[in-house]
């Protein structure tokens, strides 16, 4: 991973992989009321460039590329009734544009951002 780790930074890029298989519960008023078994394949990918610092500030884009698997099922030996959530499954791509200004005296700043 290699964020925009200076306001002079002229790319970034990186990625995040993650592959989750757990139980997990529903509450009603702070008690568990159900469960079910939540296993989730994610992934995402970016890259991003800039023309560095200009006149005290630095615009910086960012494109990628994501993609979120949710599949769920009843729990092993269900210690709750089952309430089971449809599965998912979301593929996008995703475009930001950050404008930051170089102010010591009140800091860095992100004057705006969007995605």
């Amino acid at each position: 991973m290699r964020p925009f780790y200076a306001l002079d930074s002229r790319w970034s890029a990186g990625g995040v992989a993650l592959d989750d298989d757990r139980r997990s519960a529903l509450y009603f008023l702070g008690e568990e009321a159900a469960e079910y078994q939540h296993a989730r394949r994610y992934a995402s990918v970016f890259g991003g460039w800039s023309k560095g610092l200009r006149n005290g500030f630095a615009t910086r884009w960012t494109a990628g590329l994501t993609s979120d698997d949710n599949q769920f099922t009843e729990v092993p030996d269900p210690e709750l009734p089952p309430l089971i959530p449809e599965n998912r499954k979301l593929v996008y791509p995703f475009v930001a544009v950050e404008i930051v200004e170089d102010d010591f005296s009140g800091g860095n700043r992100c004057l705006f951002s969007a995605s």
